[in-house]
């Protein structure tokens, strides 16, 4: 007898794949743990696998879903799940895990893990020897297979037959587990190319012991039509449901008719599968839609798709609140979203002048020839199940007004460097009105007022850099009575002092440029006896000095700019070196 071993779909093979751990490297008989196991594995699962009489079975693989640890029955029955400890191996509670004894890639039986140094008890199986035959050639054969339940256990144990075609005859076997005095069942099941189910055999009770079941003749081509409704999915309210119900013809078998029933009403007959229903208007999670199909031999099958009919309104977005100027004309950009629906209408209502219709959500508008602190722009949107939606974005309008009285300084400023700190305005200038020297003023709201004694410095001062942080102001300058050199100077709160020495540069510093990193102050500027060229210092707590090199662009720069970026800095300048543009550098 030739036999033909099937290939199955791997919806019908149920085979289990595992990395195997041989036993050998780990394990050894005799199976009783010894003392100090627990110094040396993680896991160490011991026991064997026994006949119904006793005897060793062979090639069962015993397995858990921890690390896919395996391992097979020797020659003895025996077997050896382990794993050699690992210290850094945080291991999972026994409890949620199985051990598993597959034979030819099903499941024959399992049990629970009380702990992971463990003996277990053996496992008795009983292998069932499968055969039986066919009344007809089947059409288009693609597979056969053997389901077997065991006593009161629900799992059922399938397992992939061998089919001898030129005697339209299967056979194989199964291992179960023993388990004296149950009763057990088995039926076949024959699939086509496609997988598809075209024959079922009946049902038959054979007792424990029983070592070669028999199964009665039958046609393979015996099985009810199959149907598939189609795919579950998802729709807005109000939209088309299209269906698209499919079927397998058996062996010449014709479809009669076909039925359509949705959400529990009564079946409406359909030329085809095909056919198209309206959402209800109403959101429904679970819009059940079930096709039935008859063949000529008045079999029936159904299949159910569930829709999930839902609302989806639409999103409307107007845009980012922002300020323009008076009389200026507004480009405004809406979008809308939804998963399913189309928007059909949009609309804009301008500074509450009622909504207008627009072709689109793009629309451009002059905004007021006066000052408005909020001028709302709604955009709204309706989509083709009438849902709509609205988004605000608010414009304000304004022009430039003064902060505080115009000329407030008390006589010619210049030199001028402008910071906020907590929403107050500073700013640092050569008071003309006091020698050209150094003041600093605030805004305190109503007016602005000298930050400390005007005119701190000893000598007039130039190209000033203002800086704050955490609320103490900072100014840098060109010190005339240091001879031209830099001096950073401080406002504690009462008056200013120098932060470390006066005239810390070699020489002139023109161009200063003030910036505090992580709290720590730098200072760029134009360095005179250096070429002009630019350097960078920085106070260490202590006393300022050079970051990098000293004189580090090409050739002389003007009106350096400090910045700093996750605590690099980067300086900008006007280099005479490339033609007087711009170059900007940072440290490496």
């Amino acid at each position: 007898m030739v036999l033909q071993e099937v290939s199955m779909k791997p919806l019908r093979l149920l085979i289990v794949l595992s990395i195997a751990v041989i036993a050998g490297l780990y394990c050894s008989q005799p199976l009783q743990p010894k003392t100090n196991l627990s110094d040396q594995y993680s896991v160490y699962l011991a026991g064997r696998v026994l006949s119904e009489s006793g005897n060793p079975v062979t090639n069962v693989v015993a397995r858990i879903n921890y690390n896919n640890l395996s391992d097979t029955t020797d020659a003895n029955g025996y077997y050896c799940v382990a794993e050699k400890k690992n210290n850094s191996t945080l291991l999972p509670d026994p409890s949620t895990d199985t051990l598993q004894y597959l034979n030819s890639g099903h499941v024959i039986t399992m049990q629970e893990i009380p702990k992971w140094i463990d003996t277990l008890p053996d496992v008795r199986v009983i292998q069932h020897n499968i055969s039986g035959s066919f009344l007809a050639e089947p059409n288009a054969f693609g597979g056969v297979e053997a389901t077997v339940t065991v006593g009161s256990d629900p799992t059922p144990r399938t397992v992939l037959l061998w089919y001898n075609e030129a005697v339209q005859e299967y056979s194989g076997f199964i291992y179960v587990v023993f388990e004296a005095n149950q009763t057990y069942s088995i039926y076949v099941s024959v699939y086509n190319t496609d997988s598809l189910l075209i024959g079922l055999s009946t049902t038959l009770q054979f007792p424990y012991y029983a070592g070669a079941i028999t199964l009665p003749a039958f046609d393979p081509n015996n099985a009810t039509p199959s149907v598939f409704a189609g795919n579950d999915t998802s729709v807005s309210i109000n939209d088309t449901i299209r269906l698209r119900a499919s079927a397998v013809n058996l062996n010449g078998v014709s479809i009669t008719k076909w039925e359509w029933s949705f959400n529990g009403g009564s079946f409406v007959q359909t030329t085809t599968g095909d056919t198209n229903i309206i959402a209800p208007p109403d959101s429904n999670p679970n819009y059940v839609c079930v096709v039935r199909m008859t063949d000529n031999d008045s079999l029936s099958k159904t299949d159910t798709m569930i829709v999930n009919v839902v609302l989806d309104p639409p999103v409307a977005e107007a845009g980012n609140d922002t300020a323009v100027y008076m009389n200026y004309q507004v480009a405004l950009d809406g979008k809308a979203s939804q998963q399913f629906g189309t928007i059909v209408k949009w609309e804009w209502n301008i500074g509450n002048g009622g909504f207008k219709q627009t072709s689109t959500g793009d629309t451009t508008i002059t905004t007021p020839d006066s000052s408005v602190s909020i001028y709302p722009c709604v955009l709204k949107v309706t989509d083709d199940d009438e849902n709509s939606a609205i988004d605000t974005v608010v414009l304000q309008i304004g022009e430039w007004e003064l902060v505080g009285n115009k000329g407030f300084s008390d006589g010619k400023a210049f030199g001028i460097s402008f910071a906020i700190s907590n929403d107050t305005p500073y700013v640092a200038y050569c008071d003309s009105f006091i020698n050209g020297k150094a003041t600093a003023m605030s805004f305190n709201g109503v007016q602005w007022l000298p930050v400390g004694n005007k005119g701190f410095s000893d000598g007039s001062a130039a190209y000033l850099s203002l800086a704050i942080s955490n609320g103490t102001p900072y100014v840098a300058y060109c010190d005339d009575a240091n001879n031209g050199k830099a001096t950073v100077m401080s406002f504690n709160g009462v008056q200013w002092l120098p932060v470390g020495n006066k005239g810390f540069s070699d020489g002139t510093a023109y161009s200063q440029s003030l910036s505090i990193s992580n709290g720590t102050l730098y200072v760029a500027y134009e360095d005179e006896p250096n070429n002009r060229q630019t350097t960078v210092m920085k106070f260490d707590g202590v006393q300022w000095v050079q970051v990098g090199k000293k004189g580090f662009s090409d050739g002389s720069a003007h009106y350096q700019s400090l910045v700093f970026s996750n605590g690099i800095p980067y300086v900008a300048y006007t280099d005479e070196a490339n033609g007087g543009k711009i170059t900007v550098m940072h440290l490496r």
